[in-house]
């Protein structure tokens, strides 16, 4: 009963997902009010099935029903019920069910909150976010099969892995993981709402990063959490380990972080759209590049799940998502456009920029590190690891870097800095932190990235709690000082932006007015109170910004149960001046009247028009007519209102003998009247990353995830000499020749090392023609001979202090053990702990020569 429901409910997920996303491109290529109602339907659907899926299986968890071909794999009666809950990700089938129920939450919830706002976007967002969907749906109901039957099931099953019962980091550390990287579908789907648009304004960006910034913030705590955890259970020193399904998670992070720094560009400046819409866009693919990591047995690394069918399919969805947004790209990167410029002198702007520069540097760093093994192997046949040092390396160098830049970037103000601003605002900062330096030099610190750290951290935490404070200090400044009066009759100078804001505020205020206006700017100095006999001409920028402050109401015709159509002052008791009220058109098909001009031709389909007022600097009473588009407003916003079929259009203003331009509504690669022009650049940049990764990929399936074959195999063992645990003579690799070696990488805070050092020292007592070492790696001495002191042991342990012999061996993380002939040839390297018939099989070989 519980498998068939189960099926079935994935299969529903499925259906609803997969018509949701071809409803959703549909209505936004031909915009429908049914279409759009539709794709909101079959989203919350698709959230309900997968919610009741992962409900289902939580209820055959915890009733033990080993029927559910899941629950016998990872299920067990002995375990406390906390341990049964959570098993639901500890495994691979469950963890892509866990998946679909974060991605039906944030699809759902991201559909009811923008259902009302930005209808030329959303239904295309929607048809991403449910495209995403429908494969994870199709990997539950193909692949995966969580809920497939077992015939005869067994009474009881092993449980999920004992590592993951020891901690309570369990139960937080993946359902933050998956909020994080989960989440990242709908920033993708937004972003390539954009491009399908044609358009990323400011009423689009705010949304885009506002769920872009919470899916950041999820997978920066999973990330602090999966440290700590690997800490906790793996004795890993609390380092950052840099073991490939780590790198997964830290890949799209570095891209989100990247991306949020240049959406502030983009709505404060007009720029970097393109830019934005890439480092969104990669930051989901890196998230499907994780997850590949982690579920096709390609990397090498204690967090990998077993090979499985999950992985081939997870590449193909990874290769089709890149093709898709390579083309998308390609296409419509270049109609996103630039409103502004950025300075090229010493500025906060030049910071972001320098800023997203080294994230990325940061990030193909990583990617490079992890990958690369798989590049050896598919072009030698050799299995090989990049370890620490190569991260250490140069992750160091830009890390160093990025701090520099998160002290000097807020410091400098917008736009190009005077020399009297450099120094007022780099100078206090920088000796301060000259003094943190020269404090750790002091204290015995030598190495110069640590003291580049210190110094520049030390600017860096100046400066943040500067901003921090700088508004409690403006507040307080302003209650000492002499409040101004203001002139009756004369309006306070307001700062422009603080007007514009009052303008967007306003207009969120009254729930029917949901549209956007993309009227221009106002910068500049204050703004000056205007007369209303001043014969200067006021801007148009101005005229339209001023007007959308008086057009909040404009949808008011739900109250007043009447539709305006002409434009008119309004009085209002507290104003100094009457406050002009726009004319109103709502309909799909009419025209928009102004006074005493008879009606004004616009688009059957226009969905509303409104003429803004005449103004004292319009001679003649000639009405200042204005289109704005107002996407899918109706008369009153509440349950029965839907959005409008929305097509687009313009219309000459007979007034001024103007066209203005052509409106595109719903723009799209397939709809536009012209052919798209393609960049030839993001295309060909695209494909030769993304062509060669997938290649890669696809080269390396199958291969056992815990096996590496050190390219030192078949080649005579890197000498050294070393002083044993507690002092003594130095012991060298020369000395051992003509017996078979067995050396083992280990270490106090490695917990792996615990389960194998039994083994280790009763094949060493049972095999005395053998030699054993340990080499202790980058570790505490005295605390390592307490820990052979309590354990016992029957071979010598070497110290390996600043892990350059491990350096020299390739060894990746511990416990690792190489087996060396009498010859002095390394013939074997096993990776993680050792249990005695692993021992034993393997200096059967070193004893044999490898045979």
């Amino acid at each position: 009963m519980v498998p068939t429901l189960g099926r079935t409910l994935i299969l529903l997920a499925l259906l609803a997902a997969s018509a949701g996303s071809i409803v959703g491109f549909a209505t936004g290529a031909r915009p429908s009010a049914a279409g759009w109602k539709w794709a909101r339907r079959l989203a919350y659907a698709f959230a309900a099935f997968m919610a009741l899926a992962n409900v289902t299986m939580e209820y055959a968890l915890l009733r033990h029903d080993f029927s559910v071909s899941y629950v016998a794999h990872v299920g067990s009666r002995s375990v406390p019920t906390w341990v049964s809950i959570v098993s639901l990700w500890s495994s691979l089938e469950g963890s892509i069910l866990f998946w679909g129920l974060v991605m039906g939450v944030y699809v759902s919830v991201a559909t009811w909150r923008k259902a009302g706002d930005h209808p030329e976007y959303m239904p295309y967002a929607v048809g991403v976010w449910l495209a995403c969907g429908a494969f994870f749906s199709f990997l539950l109901a193909g692949p995966a099969q969580p809920f497939a039957t077992i015939p005869n099931p067994a009474l009881d099953g092993p449980g999920p892995n004992p590592l993951l019962q020891n901690h309570y980091l369990m139960v937080i550390h993946p359902p933050f993981l998956y909020s994080g990287y989960v989440g990242m579908t709908i920033p993708f789907g937004l972003a390539c709402a954009a491009l399908l648009v044609g358009r990323l304004g400011n009423d689009f960006i705010r949304p885009l990063r506002n769920f872009l910034l919470v899916s950041w913030i999820f997978l920066t705590c999973a990330i602090v959490l999966g440290g700590w955890w690997a800490y906790e259970v793996l004795g890993w020193g609390g380092y950052w380990a840099w073991d490939p399904v780590e790198n997964a998670s830290f890949l799209p992070w570095l891209t989100a972080t990247a991306a949020l720094h240049s959406a502030m560009l983009v709505e404060r400046k007009g720029v970097l759209k393109g830019w934005t819409v890439i480092l969104v866009l990669a930051t989901y693919l890196l998230t499907i590049l994780g997850t590949f990591m982690t579920r096709s047995g390609v990397f090498n690394s204690v967090h990998s799940f077993t090979q499985s069918a999950i992985g081939p399919t997870i590449l193909v969805f990874l290769a089709a998502a890149l093709l898709f947004s390579l083309v998308l790209l390609a296409l419509r990167v270049d109609s996103l456009g630039s409103e502004g410029r950025l300075e090229t002198g010493p500025s906060r702007d030049v910071m972001f920029l320098v800023q997203n520069l080294l994230f990325v540097l940061f990030t193909f760093t990583v990617l490079l590190g992890t990958v690369f093994p798989l590049v050896v192997e598919a072009l030698r046949g050799a299995q090989m690891s990049v370890g620490r040092p190569y991260f250490d390396k140069l992750s160091v160098p830009i890390g160093v870097a990025l701090l520099f830049v998160m002290g000097v970037g807020p410091a400098l103000p917008w736009g190009r800095a005077t020399k009297q601003q450099l120094r007022a605002a780099l100078l206090p900062p920088l000796l301060g932190a000259c003094v943190l330096a020269a404090v750790g030099f002091a204290l015995g610190v030598r190495n110069l990235w640590t003291i580049l750290a210190l110094l520049f951290g030390g600017v860096t935490a100046q400066v943040t709690l500067s901003e921090m404070f700088l508004p409690v200090r403006q507040r307080m400044r302003a209650r000492r000082g002499p409040r101004r009066s203001i002139p009756a009759g004369a309006e306070p100078r307001t700062p422009p932006f603080r007007r514009v804001h009052r303008a967007r505020r306003g207009r969120r205020g009254h729930r029917g007015d949901r549209g956007v206006e993309h009227d221009g700017k106002l910068e500049g100095g204050p703004a000056e109170p205007r007369r209303d006999d001043d014969p200067r001409p006021v801007p148009a920028d101005v005229r339209r910004c001023r007007a959308g402050i008086g057009a909040a109401p404009s949808v008011g015709a739900r109250a007043s149960g009447r539709q305006q159509e002409r434009p008119q002052p309004r009085h209002a008791a507290a104003a100094h001046e009457p406050v002009r009220e726009p004319a109103r058109a709502h309909r799909l098909a009419g025209g928009a009247h102004g006074p005493d001009r008879g009606p004004v031709p616009v688009d059957p389909q226009l969905r509303r028009t409104q003429c803004r007022p005449a103004g004292p600097d319009q001679p003649d009473g000639l009405l200042d007519l204005d289109r704005h588009r107002h996407h899918g407003v109706g008369r009153a916003r509440g349950p029965g209102a839907v959005p409008a079929r929305l097509n687009g259009g313009g219309s000459r203003d007979r007034h001024r003998g103007r066209r203005p331009g052509r409106v595109f509504l719903m723009a799209t690669a397939l709809t536009s009247a012209s052919a798209p022009r393609v960049n030839r650049r993001v295309l060909v940049a695209g494909l030769a990353i993304a062509l060669p990764l997938v290649a890669v990929l696809v080269a390396n399936l199958g291969r056992d995830p815990h096996s590496v074959r050190s390219p030192l195999i078949g080649r005579p063992a890197p000498p050294f000499r070393l002083v044993p645990v507690g002092g003594g003579a130095p012991v060298a690799l020369e000395s051992l020749h003509g017996k078979p070696v067995v050396i083992n990488f280990w270490a106090t805070w490695c917990v792996p090392c615990f389960q194998e050092h039994a083994a280790l020292v009763e094949a060493a007592r049972s095999l005395p023609a053998v030699q054993f070492l340990g080499i202790v790696y980058e570790d505490d001495e005295a605390q390592t001979g307490e820990f052979l002191r309590q354990r016992g042991t029957a071979y010598a342990s070497l110290m390996d202090k600043d892990g350059k012999t491990a350096i020299a061996y390739g060894v990746f993380g511990v416990p690792e053990t190489f087996f060396i002939d009498p010859e002095g040839r390394i013939v074997e390297k096993h990776v993680g702990p050792l249990d005695r018939g692993a021992i034993l099989s393997l200096v059967a070989r070193a004893r044999g020569g490898g045979r």
